[in-house]
């Protein structure tokens, strides 16, 4: 087989590679940001004792929620990577000895779309379930 067409058929999964890898980054920092907000959070509760406590309770059980979210994001967004670099593996196997990968490869390439959509589907829900902190705090101070 000829070397540009397989690097051609590896360039669409290499390219879903790059920009997944990329919402892994931004999706890292934004759970990155959630995880220190909920440990300032928890450290004011265990502060605070019983007095006053409460809306900050709720503001960290909505946080631990988003914590949830925001791993299940990130984890779908990582075996979308893992699935795509087995993909490109297994073109390039393909080609190099010949054998028919393309169900494989198609399946593969498949399960890593569906898990890129499930990602993105729970970063959607933690960016509505963010909001809901900053009202319970607003509604705290009222």
């Amino acid at each position: 087989m000829n070397a540009s067409l397989i690097i051609g058929s590896a360039l669409t999964p290499v390219v879903m590679m790059s920009g997944v890898a990329l919402l892994i980054l931004s999706m890292g920092t934004r759970f990155g940001r959630v995880m220190d907000r909920t440990r300032i959070i928890h450290d004011r509760i265990r502060n605070l004792g019983g007095d006053g406590a409460s809306a900050l309770e709720r503001e960290l059980s909505v946080l631990m929620q988003r914590c949830r979210l925001m791993r299940t994001a990130v984890l779908s967004a990582c075996c979308s990577v893992l699935c795509v670099a087995i993909t490109v593996a297994t073109l390039f196997c393909e080609a190099l000895f010949g054998f028919d990968a393309a169900p494989l490869s198609l399946s593969l390439f498949a399960l890593a779309s569906i898990a890129l959509v499930v990602s993105v589907s729970f970063l959607i829900a933690d960016v509505h379930a963010s909001l809901k902190p900053m009202l319970i705090e607003i509604e705290a101070r009222a």
